[in-house]
């Protein structure tokens, strides 16, 4: 069972080097940039929300922000939705 009385952590928490981040998705942007807002991190991605095409500008887009390869960053929860927990590696 979890503490109760743990703080809540929006932007990320770290455990055995994984960083996991709270981020809002917005498909279908003019341009591709990440902002930090109230707490998360806003991810813009050009691509469209269709048949995986957004998350994968996420991951590309992120990889190149924390300078981490492709492969250690992880859509972990909400697959299918604007809202997103990432992990990075």
């Amino acid at each position: 069972m979890g503490n109760r009385n743990a703080p809540h952590v929006s932007v990320g928490m770290q455990k055995e080097n994984l960083l996991r981040i709270n981020i809002r998705v917005i498909p279908g942007a003019s341009r591709d940039k990440i902002v930090k807002e109230n707490g998360r991190l806003k991810v813009y991605v050009c691509a469209p929300a269709e048949s995986g095409r957004a998350n994968k500008a996420v991951i590309d887009l992120l990889a190149d922000h924390f300078d981490k390869r492709k492969s250690g960053i992880e859509i972990v929860k909400g697959g299918h939705s604007r809202d997103k927990v990432v992990q990075i590696d």
